[in-house]
């Protein structure tokens, strides 16, 4: 998750820099129907990115909470499948 979350923030940055060297500044002016913030596209995958980072590092349980939840009963491991 740490590595996907930087990866996916790399291309945000990236996608806005490209998107904006090749269709321009923009600077919201419109131009036949649209807006000139298309590089703004980059702010999606920079934006789920940051999200992925948040619950990795305030969000998600530590290994060890998650070996004593296992051992008390809770979480994944207590629940079985009866076939």
């Amino acid at each position: 998750m740490k590595i996907g979350g930087l990866i996916n923030v790399g291309i945000g940055v990236g996608l806005m820099i490209f998107l904006r060297a090749l269709l321009g500044g923009g600077g919201g002016a419109v131009t036949n129907g649209a807006t000139g913030s298309v590089y703004l596209c980059g702010l999606i995958p920079g934006l789920i990115g940051v999200a992925m980072l948040v619950y990795v590092y305030l969000l998600a349980l530590s290994p060890a909470a998650g070996q004593k939840a296992e051992s008390q009963g809770v979480g994944w491991a207590s629940y079985r499948v009866v076939v």
